[in-house]
This record gives structure tokens, sequence and C-alpha cells, in this order.
């Protein structure tokens, strides 16, 4: 792509050049964001291959939004948020959420489902996390107590795993 002939002649170069390359910023999860409530991007392929972490057989096949229910010491659970709207799916409410974009405050996400939830030690969730993209221009999103409440509810009435304690968590 040229400028166009209109154009001053020192512009007659491409376009692209005066793109500014950006290189892709990471701001990975770390320990002290793992808490109740906490939003974080996760790499569902290597939950599913952490030997570590139950992901009791879901069929979960993409990336996206976690919402973090429990954190029992070293350990936590992870639920799968999503955008597409089904009657069974919890609606996470708009005023739950808090933080983030002003897309993930305004787009519709679901409970993706309550049986889909991920257990395992909160460093397998760290490193699922490695990749996600900064949150330099807004805080980490978050839902609020109450929506995390609706969720527990959702996993409670589905049968879904919530963490136990180890017995390294109890001495």
């Amino acid at each position: 792509i040229v400028a166009s002939p209109g154009l001053a002649p020192c512009r007659r170069r491409p376009l692209s050049s005066n793109v500014r390359r950006h290189k892709r910023t990471v701001m990975p999860l770390n320990p002290r964001e793992v808490k109740v409530g906490a939003v974080a991007y996760l790499d569902y392929v290597a939950l599913r291959e952490d030997p570590l972490v139950d992901d009791g057989g879901t069929n979960i096949n993409r990336d996206g939004p976690f919402l973090c229910v429990q954190v029992v010491g070293d350990r936590s659970c992870w639920i799968p948020l999503t955008t597409q709207a089904r009657p069974e799916r919890l609606l996470i409410d708009k005023k739950w959420r808090q933080g983030g974009s002003a897309k993930f405050r305004a787009t519709d996400l679901y409970l993706n489902d309550g049986l889909n939830t991920f257990v395992g030690p909160t460093t397998s969730f760290v490193a699922a996390g490695k990749d996600e993209i900064a949150f330099s221009a807004f805080p980490r999103p978050s839902v609020r107590s109450a929506g995390v409440s609706a969720v527990i509810a959702e996993i409670n009435k589905q049968g879904g795993p919530l963490a136990r304690a180890t017995d390294a968590d109890t001495q």
C-alpha cells in the first residue's frame, strides 16, 4: 500500500511503515491476585494437561475468562465464563462485575456450567495465566461477593466439585 498521489512526495512510502510495532506485553496472573472473585484469562490446555488439576472430565475447549470461586490453603477452584447464552446458564449480572475493561463490564457473561470446575494447586492456575494480556489501563476484572455466591449456589445445585483442604492445609 502506498500513499495517494495527492500527498507530499516524502509520504510515498508504505503506510504500514507508519504503524508502530508494539511488543505484546503480558501481565501474568500472580499469586497475590488469586482470591475469590478474581477473573483471569487462563490456558485451558495447560489446565487439562496438568496432572494436579482436576478438571472433572470437562469438555471446555477454549482459552478464556475463568472466575476464582474458592481458595482453600494452597488450592483454588476456578470456573469458566462464556458469552454464549443458553436458558440454563447463570447470567453474571453486570452489577456484580468490577474492574476490567468496559467490554468486560458491558458484555453479557454467563457461567459456562456448574459442573465445569477446575480444582487444583493455585500455582497451576498462575502457570495457566502466564500469557494473559496486560491489565495496564484498568484493574484486574473481578466479580463481587454476591455474584460469587450465586455461582457457588449454581455449582452446588449442579453437583460440581469445589476445593477441599489438604492435610498440609490443616496442619
